[in-house]
C-alpha cells in the first residue's frame, strides 16, 4: 500500500504553513476588496492533481503491466520485492503506478498546498493590496539585489574564493555557485526574472499616475520632479535598475536572455498602454536604460564570453532532454509517477555516467557530525559497490557490450580496478572497526572525516571521549612512516583532538608496512597496524 512520505525537516512546516495561509485567504470572513476565485488556475490544476493520485492507487503487478508496461519492465529491473511478487504470482502484493510512491506524495503535497497558497492570496489581495505588494517586492528585491552584487564584487578577484551564502553558510552541494541568499546563481536569476516585471510596471504606473494633470511645459516638469511622487518615482526607479544589474551579474545565460525578453515584452506593453507621448517615451527610454545599464555595468565581454560557451554545454543539457523524451515516450498516459525523474534515470540515463548518483544518503557525512540529518557538510555517492560497478563500466559500455566489443569493456575495467578496489577495502576498514576489531575498545559513530583541504578514511569516537583516526591503503607499496606522519597532522589540523580525551591512530595496509614503522609501533601504544582483514575479523 502506499503511504505518505515521512519526510523530516522543514518541508512538512512550510506545506503547511502554505495551506494555512492559503486557507485563510480564502474563506477569512468580512474582508472587503476580495476579488473572485480564480477558478481556470483551479481547473488548470486538477487534471495534474488527479493524475498524481491515479499513480497511487495500489495494483497487482498484472494489472501494472497491463496499464503501463514501461512501469512493469521497470519494477522488475529496479524492485526486487516486485520482480519477485511478478514472477511467483503473489496474491497480496500491491504496486501503485508510480515507480517512486514517496516521491509522488512529496510531489502532491507541494501542488496542494502551494497551489492553495496562490489562490488563496490571490483572493485575498485587493487593488490597494497589490500596490502595497508590489512596492514591498521591490524593496526586498533591492535588499536582495544589493547582497548579490557585493558577495559578487568580493569573488570577484579571487582566485581562490570560499563561496558561501551570506559568506558564512556553507552549502551542502560544495560544486554549485552560490549568489547573494541562494545556493545557486541560476536560481537567483529566476527569483529576480520574477520580481523585475512587477517592479516595472509599478514604476511605469507611477510615471503614468505622477504626471497626471501636469502640463506639457520644461517648467512643470521640472517642478514636478520635485515633487513626493517624482521622489518615489526616482526611487523605485534606482531600485529596478539595481535589480536588473544584479540578475546580469549572475552571468546565467536562461537568467540574462529572459531577463532582455521581459524588457522588451515590458517595452511593447507600455507602448500599448501609455496614452500619452510623453509618458510613454519616459516608459520607453527608462525600460532601455535598465538594458544598456544592466549588461553595460557587468560587462559587455563578460556575457559574451559567458553566451560564447553556450554551444559545449548545450550538448550535455541535449543529452540528458533526449533522455527525458525517451521517458516521456516509454510512459506517454500516465508517467512514472511525478517527481520520479531521478529515480527513472536509474535505467533510462544513456550518457553522462560519472553525474548520475543512484542514492543519496544524509548520513554519508563526517563521522564528527553529531546531527547528520542536519550536516551542511554531506556528499552524495552510489552506497552499493555493485551498482557503483555496474554503472562506472557495464551501463557506461552498454553499447560495446552489445556489439560483443567486450575486450574493450574489460581494458577499461582492469585499469579502474585498483580505485574500486581501494574504495571498497576504505569500507571493510570501517567494517572492522565497527565490529570491534582493534581490541575490547569498542568505537562508534564510525566513518570518513573530511574538509577542504584534509580527508582520513576512518574516524571514529570511543563512550569514554577517545579518539580513532585511521587511513587505509590499497597500494602494492608498504606503508611507512610518512603515512603516519601525515595522519597525525591532520589530526591537529582538524581540532578533533582537542576535546579527546586520547587519541589512537589506526594504518590499514594491503601490502604490509616498512621495518622502520614495525619498529616504531613496538613502542608505541597509540598505534594499531592491520595488513590483513579475515571474514573472522568483519563479524560482529
Amino acid at each position: 500500500m502506499p503511504s505518505a512520505p515521512t519526510t523530516t525537516g522543514p518541508t512538512p512546516l512550510l506545506f503547511w504553513a502554505s495551506a494555512a495561509i492559503g486557507a485563510l485567504g480564502l474563506w477569512s470572513p468580512g474582508a472587503r476588496g476580495r476579488r473572485p476565485v480564480a477558478w481556470a488556475f483551479v481547473i488548470a490544476l486538477l487534471p495534474i492533481a488527479f493524475v498524481g493520485l491515479v499513480q497511487l492507487i495500489p495494483l497487482a503487478p498484472a494489472t501494472v503491466a497491463t496499464i503501463s508496461p514501461a512501469t512493469d519492465q521497470f519494477l522488475r529491473e529496479y524492485d526486487v520485492a516486485y520482480q519477485f511478487a511478478a514472477t511467483t504470482g503473489a496474491a497480496d502484493y500491491r504496486h501503485p503506478l508510480s515507480i517512486k510512491p514517496a516521491g509522488t506524495w512529496l510531489a502532491l503535497a507541494a501542488l496542494g498546498s502551494l497551489g492553495l497558497l496562490l489562490v488563496g492570496t490571490a483572493r485575498a489581495l485587493g487593488h490597494r493590496s497589490l500596490r502595497t505588494l508590489a512596492s514591498g517586492l521591490v524593496f526586498v528585491g533591492f535588499l536582495v539585489a544589493l547582497v548579490g552584487i557585493v558577495q559578487s564584487g568580493l569573488y570577484m578577484h579571487d582566485p581562490n574564493p570560499t563561496l558561501k551564502v551570506y559568506g558564512f553558510w556553507e552549502t551542502i552541494n560544495k560544486d554549485t555557485y552560490p549568489f547573494g541568499p541562494f545556493v545557486n546563481r541560476n536560481h537567483f536569476a529566476g527569483w529576480m526574472l520574477l520580481a523585475l516585471p512587477v517592479a516595472i510596471a509599478y514604476f511605469c504606473a507611477l510615471v503614468a499616475r505622477g504626471m497626471r494633470g501636469v502640463r506639457p511645459t520644461f517648467r512643470d516638469r521640472l517642478l514636478w520632479f520635485s515633487s513626493s511622487e517624482a521622489s518615489r518615482v526616482i526611487l523605485v526607479g534606482l531600485a529596478v535598475l539595481v535589480m536588473g544589474l544584479s540578475l546580469v551579474l549572475t552571468l546565467s545565460r536562461s537568467g540574462t536572455s529572459c531577463f532582455l525578453l521581459a524588457l522588451a515584452i515590458s517595452g511593447w506593453f507600455v507602448i500599448r498602454r501609455q496614452a500619452a507621448g510623453s509618458r510613454r517615451h519616459i516608459s520607453l527610454a527608462y525600460v532601455a536604460t535598465v538594458a544598456v545599464f544592466s549588461v553595460g555595468w557587468a560587462g559587455l565581454d563578460a556575457v559574451m564570453e559567458r553566451f560564447s560557451n553556450a554551444p559545449t554545454d548545450f550538448w550535455s543539457r541535449f543529452e540528458v532532454w533526449k533522455d527525458a523524451w525517451t521517458m516521456f515516450l516509454a510512459f506517454p498516459w500516465l508517467g512514472s509517477g511525478l517527481n520520479t525523474f531521478g529515480t527513472a534515470t536509474v535505467l533510462y540515463q544513456s550518457s553522462l555516467f560519472q553525474t548520475h548518483h543512484v542514492e543519496a544518503h544524509n548520513d554519508y557525512v563526517p563521522a564528527s557530525e553529531h546531527d547528520p540529518d542536519k550536516s551542511k557538510r554531506g556528499r552524495y555517492r552510489i552506497a552499493d559497490p555493485f551498482v557503483r560497478f555496474w554503472f562506472r563500466h557495464v551501463r557506461r559500455g552498454w553499447n560495446r557490450l552489445e556489439t560483443g566489443q567486450v575486450d574493450g569493456v574489460l581494458r577499461d575495467v582492469e585499469a579502474d580496478l585498483d580505485r574500486l578496489a581501494a574504495a571498497a577495502y576504505e569500507d571493510l576498514c570501517r567494517q572492522l572497526v565497527e565490529a570491534g576489531g582493534l581490541g575490547p575498545r569498542r568505537w562508534s559513530r564510525v566513518g570518513r572525516w573530511w574538509n577542504r583541504s584534509d580527508e582520513m578514511d576512518v574516524v571514529g569516537f570511543a563512550d569514554d571521549g577517545g579518539l580513532l583516526a585511521g587511513e587505509a591503503k590499497w597500494s602494492s607499496r608498504p606503508v611507512g612512516v610518512n603515512v603516519l606522519d601525515e595522519l597525525r597532522a591532520k589530526v591537529e589540523r582538524s581540532g578533533l583532538a582537542a576535546n579527546a580525551r586520547d587519541v589512537t591512530f589506526a594504518l590499514f595496509s594491503r601490502s604490509g608496512f616498512t621495518a622502520a614503522l614495525l619498529t616504531s609501533s613496538r613502542a608505541r601504544k597509540d598505534l594499531v597496524l592491520v595488513e590483513r582483514l579475515t571474514p573472522k575479523s568483519l563479524r560482529e
